[in-house]
């Protein structure tokens, strides 16, 4: 039996990619683990589902279930139940430039015992470039079984949607709390919106083509005030600067030196120095499990238990208790469940991919990875204004002669006389369910040791590299606690949260180690 449709909206709109995005394809590459997905003619694209999961998974933190499947549609477990398809679709998402190079990025998984790279965890990926212009069209139709009351609230949660879209709140792709994936509408445009009125028989012929459209009011307008949002979120801005140079490692080496920064598309046809959300979100991943398993003694309690835990494998390693549920846990198979269950989940924590203030154009960036001498690798620097930049020469020595190493020198060109955008975070509290004030405990603590410059960033940082400064530390974001956000962080402590807000965390935290020491105990006799 047809659907008896009451009226469909055709959307479209421009969006552009803030950050690089990667949407794999069916294979890997012969280039990189994980190739970008290709259609059948050869140019990049986004399949429509990868765009319907991340609307349907903010709709659902959003509004819940019930709305999500309303609007999205269902199949019920049970057949009697029944079920429906989507009343939204989406159509892949075509890009348009065939001559769109794509970047490199690297994975790799850090060893908590030896501090180096994990066995089997280093991966690359393919990702297409910030600035990416990608078209976008939604179908979104209207049950007639829907009626004029309950559509208010369907279409004030579609329009909430869209301008989540719209301003860069719904990520795309994989590793979107990695920093990839941010994508928004281009030049602060909005959407274009064509009604086809099914009700009517000049709606029906001008849906046919036969009658031009008439201008209408300008619908799925967002009003803050008729946002029933349940989801509650933070965004962490982080102001900084280098007190050493600060890089992370590219995938290939120069001429004249060895090791040379990661660069990415700065949205133009120009270049600039990245550190990655992947990194960034590394490092404070280590510093909140270094503090998980110092309040619960986990691994260090006996020599017997330390030994076990040297031995364990990486996924056994990053197992820490609320870690996972705020910075994500990789999905395995759980074998002893009927039909198998997995067992991994997205984090609630978001890191962007951090941007030097410095445009360089690719020419002058290829001069400088094929300068073959010292002289002309300087003159390549000052070229583009990187008069502080220099090339470090580094060599092992050899504990019998007291020389070098023999095959030990290498260089690297380590950056610094420019500054950086502010570090953004970002927590969506739909993931963490319960365990919302003991994340933001953790989340304190570690922003409170990035202020004692405790937590290098990048490349080299056992070697005086890395060093960072926090200027400050600005809080904002809606349905956690007015006490929290907004909030302006400069002192190199907690004192400015407010004393309640304070007390209750401390209470929570305290009652959450309590809880989580007797299973840690109970597991290491």
């Amino acid at each position: 039996m047809a659907r008896n449709i009451h009226t469909r909206w055709q959307i479209s709109g421009t969006a552009i990619t803030t950050s690089p995005i990667s949407v794999g394809g069916m294979s890997s590459g012969a280039i990189v683990d994980l190739a970008l997905a290709i259609d059948g003619q050869g140019s990049y694209y986004i399949p429509g589902t990868s765009l319907a999961g991340a609307l349907r998974g903010w709709m659902e933190r959003n509004y819940g279930e019930d709305t999500v499947n309303r609007l999205f549609g269902f199949q019920s477990k049970k057949a009697e139940q029944g079920g429906h398809a989507s009343f939204i679709t989406i159509a892949d998402i075509r890009i348009k430039s065939k001559n769109l190079d794509f970047e490199v990025r690297d994975g790799v998984g850090i060893d908590r015992d030896s501090g180096t790279a994990a066995d089997k965890c280093k991966y690359d990926r393919a990702v297409l470039p910030k600035g990416t212009e990608l078209p976008i069209h939604i179908s979104i139709e209207r049950d007639k079984e829907i009626n004029d009351q309950s559509w208010i609230f369907y279409k004030d949660a579609i329009a909430h949607l869209l301008h989540a879209f719209k301003t860069g709140k719904i990520p795309l792709g994989a590793a979107k709390t990695r920093g990839l994936g941010r994508v928004k509408l281009k030049d602060n445009s909005d959407w274009e919106v064509e009604t086809q009125d099914f009700q009517t028989r000049k709606g029906v012929l001008a849906a046919l083509g036969y009658q031009a459209h008439q201008a209408e009011e300008k619908l799925f307008v967002f009003d803050p005030a008729t946002a029933n949002s349940q989801a509650a979120y933070l965004t962490i801005a982080i102001h900084w600067h280098p007190v050493e140079p600060v890089m992370v490692k590219a995938e290939g080496d120069g001429i004249a030196v060895d090791m040379l920064p990661l660069t990415s598309g700065n949205g133009d046809s120009s270049l600039t120095f990245v550190l990655p959300g992947s990194s960034i979100k590394g490092s404070l991943r280590t510093q909140a499990e270094r503090i998980v398993r110092t309040v619960l003694g986990l691994g260090i309690r006996s020599i017997k238990n330390a030994s076990e835990y040297a031995k364990a494998d990486y996924p056994t390693q990053i197992n820490v208790p609320l870690i996972g549920e705020l910075f994500g846990k990789a999905a395995k198979i759980d074998k002893s469940v009927e039909n198998g269950k997995q067992q991994g989940h997205i984090g609630a924590l978001s890191a962007i991919d951090c941007y030097a203030n410095l445009a360089i154009s690719s020419e002058a960036w290829a001069n400088i990875k094929s300068a073959t001498s010292e002289a002309e690798l300087r003159n390549s620097l000052d070229a583009v204004g990187l008069s502080d930049t220099k090339q470090a020469i580094h060599v092992a020595i050899d504990r019998w002669t007291g020389g070098a190493a023999d095959q030990m020198l290498y260089s690297t060109l380590e950056p610094i006389g420019f500054d950086w955008e502010p570090i953004l975070l970002e927590i969506d509290f739909g993931y963490l369910k319960e365990l919302q004030h003991e994340a933001i405990t953790i989340v304190l603590l570690f922003l409170r040791d990035l202020m004692l410059s405790k937590i290098p960033l990048g490349y080299g940082t056992n070697r005086g590299m890395g060093a960072i400064a926090v200027d400050s530390i600005n809080i904002t974001g809606s349905g956690f606690s007015k006490d929290l956000a907004p909030l302006n962080l400069e002192n190199k402590n907690l004192d400015d949260l407010d004393r309640e807000l304070l007390s209750t965390l401390s209470d929570k935290w305290k009652q959450w180690i309590d809880k989580n020491k007797l299973v840690s105990e109970g597991a290491t006799k």
